[in-house]
């Protein structure tokens, strides 16, 4: 993610300068150079047009990989139904893989101590928050669970992003919180 947002960041700006001195030499040529230079304008945007195609598909990647992390998890598990809706587009490869260990966590919990046979799984992100709901159909929520190893891991995974992970008892199942501020130290991280 760091080298897709270098290439848009660094190599798009001084594209888009390229250009823009090109266009004034057009103007300021012979007429015999004219042709050459605008090959030149020409093959500078296309560059532009392609570092732009490339940092939107690699951030499309990292959102759909969540997806299908998540997806994964669950196809060995043919007891359960999983509904997944939302995305989450991150430019941290490092968070992406602790919130899907997360949520991993969070379905093996739900299965294990709750027996659940379906998982609601909503992502949710705005400008700089993310929040990932894990609700379940499960037995609900026992006393010790709410302070288990389970959840003290995923606190700790999410402490240096400022997350917080929260086991809330639903009128059937659980819930499982994920939030955090995306633009905390996430940056740091990648």
């Amino acid at each position: 993610m760091r080298i897709a947002r270098d290439l848009h960041d660094i190599l798009g700006h001084q594209l888009t300068a390229l250009n823009l001195q090109l266009e004034i030499l057009q103007h300021k040529v012979p007429e015999e150079l004219r042709e050459s230079v605008q090959q030149s304008k020409s093959l500078a945007k296309t560059l532009l047009e392609n570092i732009r195609q490339v940092v939107r598909d690699q951030r499309n990647l990292l959102s759909l990989d969540i997806r299908q992390a998540i997806q994964g998890l669950a196809a060995n598990i043919p007891q359960l139904g999983l509904d997944i809706r939302g995305e989450l587009h991150l430019d941290s490869v490092q968070l992406a893989e602790q919130l899907v260990l997360c949520i991993q966590e969070g379905i093996s919990n739900a299965l294990r101590h709750g027996r659940a046979t379906r998982i609601n799984v909503l992502l949710q992100q705005q400008s700089n928050s993310i929040q990932i709901m894990l609700d379940d159909n499960g037995n609900g929520l026992a006393a010790s669970t709410a302070h288990g190893t389970g959840l003290r891991g995923m606190r700790e995974r999410l402490a240096v992003y400022d997350g917080s992970v929260e086991l809330l008892a639903l009128a059937e199942g659980c819930r499982l919180m994920i939030s955090l501020n995306t633009d905390t130290k996430e940056a740091a991280h990648d």
